[in-house]
């Protein structure tokens, strides 16, 4: 499973064109492509560690926090396994991206639906008997009309709530002023950030806290349990928004289906009326004269006797009618050559 982050100028003026992040390092992309574990070099330091931070809480929250199944991935073990990539391009960074990314990487894991797949070949092969024995198989990706696609491999749907904190300036006393889902400008002047991650049930999946400011543990308790309603109920908006998607994508692949019978089912009734029209046609004295021609010349047991050359009427009515009793044999075409 392979996470890559995009933070560039799209997202914000300020943000420079830089290449993606992944969590792959330099030599080691399993697309061939350019990767890297972080940002580096003329990149400002607000876009690099914002790159950073979206990438190591994907990967927190959805591998290592036991989301996705990685090894419901595998198709053949030692053979073939599924790829899967993950990457989230930051569009608008108008506060709270690190939320937004998340809830756009598990929407897209939740929504897509893997192709199945068939395994090996005709046995009867002895390439593909060698193959076997050797425990290479060949595999084939059935498209989703043929069969119906699974979703991925999911245990559970995290999401998360970042707070904006905000300490006392005057430094007389330690309270801490927590602002859930602040935007941008909130986040340029707060003295740290918060992230809990929890799933639908409740359970808490990851907690990113980087620092900035002191928290006492009556006030972690309270931000998470702020934080815990948040993420359920945007996990119910998901959920929603998911059955609407997924009852839409079943309509339009019953419609396409429902296409394809019906052309089908024209395309063989116009080879039936083909057929039928051919076989009650009449059969003429030319045709029946055509199909013994045809005949004679595929005889091959008389291939040692010349067989008469079948003359266009157009240029014997041309050249005038040939004598009685004149046959027109290739032999006697030959003796009037030679004669004149």
């Amino acid at each position: 499973v392979k996470f890559g982050v995009e933070v560039g100028p799209m997202g914000c003026m300020g943000y420079e064109n830089t290449v993606p992040i992944s969590n792959y390092a330099v030599g080691e992309s399993v697309d061939g492509g350019q990767a890297g574990s972080g940002g580096g070099g003329d990149v400002p330091y607000i876009q690099r560690l914002m790159a950073n931070r979206i990438l190591r809480l994907l990967e927190r929250t959805l591998l290592i926090g036991g989301s996705i199944d990685a090894e419901a991935l595998c198709v053949q073990s030692g053979v073939w396994v599924w790829r899967l990539h993950v990457d989230v391009s930051l569009l608008d960074d108008g506060g709270n991206a690190m939320d937004a990314c998340v809830l756009a990487a598990v929407a897209a894991l939740r929504h897509y639906r893997m192709p199945e797949v068939s395994i090996g070949g005709d046995g009867d092969d002895v390439e593909t008997s060698e193959a076997v024995s050797s425990g290479y198989q060949e595999t084939n990706i059935i498209h989703s009309d043929d069969r119906e696609p699974t979703p991925l491999p999911l245990h559970h749907t995290p999401l998360t709530a970042t707070f904006a904190l905000f300490a006392d300036e005057t430094g007389t006393t330690t309270a801490v002023s927590a602002l859930l889902d602040p935007y941008d400008r909130e986040e340029l002047a707060c003295d740290g950030l918060l992230t809990w991650s929890f799933n639908k049930y409740g359970e808490m999946c990851c907690v990113d806290f980087p620092g900035g400011c002191e928290l006492r543990p009556r006030q972690l308790t309270a931000s998470s349990n702020l934080g815990k309603r948040r993420c359920i109920e945007i996990c119910e908006l998901l959920e929603t928004a998911l059955e609407e998607a997924e009852r839409k994508a079943q309509e339009d692949r019953m419609d396409r289906l429902k296409q394809m019978n019906a052309m089908r089912q024209k395309v063989a009734g116009n080879d039936a009326n083909t057929a039928a029209i051919s076989a009650n046609m009449p059969v003429t004295d030319e045709d029946e004269e055509d199909e013994k021609y045809r005949l004679r010349a595929l005889d091959y047991s008389s291939g040692h006797i010349a067989a008469p050359v079948k003359e266009d009427k157009e240029k014997k009515g041309s050249h005038g009618k040939n004598v009685k009793g004149e046959t027109s044999s290739l032999f006697h075409a030959i003796l009037r050559s030679a004669q004149s």
